[in-house]
């Protein structure tokens, strides 16, 4: 959904709103100085996070983790386990909504990803229908109205771009990928240490 021209007032308060986001999140790289972190304990926070809202949709997870394709990642350890939160409420939302039999999430690390490690996360729901560029562009939704703010994907990009690394959305032949995982496939993409 793209905000219609005669909703000025709207787009003040989304606008006051993403000032008030970066405002935080930087305030969180100041506080929080970037450190070393194993991406396996990121994807397991999350997880532990998450748990609660995993089962109350009757989600189930694969944790893709191992000890041979985990990687260490110098982050500011907040803002990713934010960002990736962020990915998995999406898919949350979107497996709830759209309802497959048996909803799943893959999540996992991967050591190289066009030359660099990601954290991938993966489900059976419908999958993406724009191009990157399109769904990163700040108060950009296809949720209907009143679901989402359309910043979500934005912020998750300039966490990573933070970072030095880049947002993904890897083509499903591009991953070894479990069974079923066949819509939404999106990646944290670490630079190379």
């Amino acid at each position: 959904r793209v905000l219609k021209k005669g909703n000025l007032s709207r787009s003040r308060v989304l606008v006051k709103q993403l000032a008030e986001l970066t405002e935080g999140y930087s305030f969180l790289i100041r506080k929080d100085k970037p450190k070393k972190n194993k991406a396996s304990e990121i994807v397991r926070q999350t997880l532990f996070n998450l748990e609660y809202r995993f089962t109350a949709h009757n989600i189930q997870i694969i944790n893709g983790c191992t000890q041979e394709n985990d990687f260490d990642v110098v982050c500011t350890k907040k803002l990713i386990l934010g960002a990736l939160m962020n990915i998995l409420d999406n898919s949350i939302w979107w497996l709830e909504n759209k309802s497959p039999k048996q909803k799943t999430i893959y999540v996992s690390t991967i050591r190289d990803l066009e030359g660099a490690p990601a954290i991938v996360v993966g489900d059976n729901g419908p999958g993406f229908m724009d191009d990157l560029e399109y769904l990163v562009t700040p108060f950009i939704t296809r949720k209907p109205e009143g679901e989402g703010m359309g910043l979500g994907l934005h912020i998750v990009n300039q966490v990573m771009k933070i970072h030095g690394g880049s947002l993904l959305l890897p083509d499903i032949g591009d991953l070894p990928l479990p069974k079923g995982i066949t819509g939404a496939i999106i990646a944290l993409k670490f630079k190379r240490e």
